[in-house]
C-alpha cells in the first residue's frame, strides 16, 4: 500500500500566475481591518483564513487569529482551501482556476474534488525553466459502450495525479482546472509530496 506524504503549503510558496486573489473579492471575501466596527456574523479574511465575528466590537487592533474572544475561524480562504485535508472546502472560480507553487522538493502531485472539464499539471525546473513533466486530462469519463454513449449521461472524474516527477530544489508546479467561460471550476484538495510504501 502506498500513501502520499504531503508537504505543508505556506503563503511564501504561492507564486505569481496564481489566478485567485487573497482575499478573493470574486467569492465575496473582504480583508479584516484593524480598528473597524464589526457586528455578529461579519466575515473577514486574515492570515489566509475566513473568520466570523461572534461578538460586536469597535476599535480592536488584535487580528482575528489572535482574538478568540471576538472571532471564530470558519474556513480557509478561497486561495488556501485546497491545502487543508478536506475536499469539501474547495477553491472556486468561473471558467478557469490556476495555482502556481514553489514548494521545494517533491516528486508527486495528487488532486481531489475537481470540478471542470479538464485539468493540466506542469512542473518546471524553476520559474520559466525547462519542463520536467506534465499531464493534460479530460475530466469527462469515456462511455463503456454504445448504449452508455447514446442513452446515459457521461460522468466526470474528480481526481487526478502526476507521479515520478524529477526532484529539483527549485521546481515550480502549475495546476490549471478549466471549464466553459461561465461554468464553475473548483479544486478540493491539492497534495504535493512523495509516495511512500507502507
Amino acid at each position: 500500500m502506498n500513501i502520499l506524504i504531503p508537504l505543508e503549503i505556506t503563503a511564501a510558496m504561492v507564486q505569481p500566475g496564481t489566478s485567485i486573489a487573497s482575499p478573493d473579492p470574486a467569492m465575496g471575501e473582504v480583508a479584516w481591518a484593524a480598528s473597524a466596527a464589526y457586528v455578529v456574523g461579519d466575515e473577514r479574511v486574515s492570515a489566509l483564513a475566513i473568520y466570523a465575528c461572534h461578538r460586536e466590537h469597535t476599535g480592536r487592533v488584535k487580528p482575528p487569529e489572535d482574538d478568540a474572544e471576538y472571532w471564530k475561524r470558519k474556513a480557509p480562504s478561497n486561495l488556501f482551501a485546497p491545502f487543508d485535508y478536506y475536499t469539501s472546502t474547495q477553491a472556486k472560480a468561473t471558467g478557469s482556476l490556476t495555482l502556481v507553487l514553489r514548494p521545494g522538493f517533491f516528486a508527486d502531485v495528487q488532486l481531489y474534488g475537481l470540478v471542470g472539464d479538464s485539468v493540466h499539471i506542469a512542473v518546471h525546473d524553476g520559474p520559466g525553466g525547462p519542463l520536467l513533466k506534465q499531464m493534460q486530462e479530460d475530466l469527462w469519463e469515456q462511455a463503456l459502450g454504445l448504449w452508455e454513449l447514446l442513452f446515459q449521461p457521461l460522468g466526470k472524474r474528480d481526481k487526478a495525479q502526476l507521479g515520478g516527477i524529477p526532484v529539483r530544489p527549485n521546481a515550480q508546479l502549475t495546476v490549471t482546472v478549466t471549464s466553459g467561460p461561465s461554468a464553475p471550476v473548483a479544486l478540493g484538495t491539492l497534495n504535493i509530496g512523495e509516495w511512500r510504501g507502507l
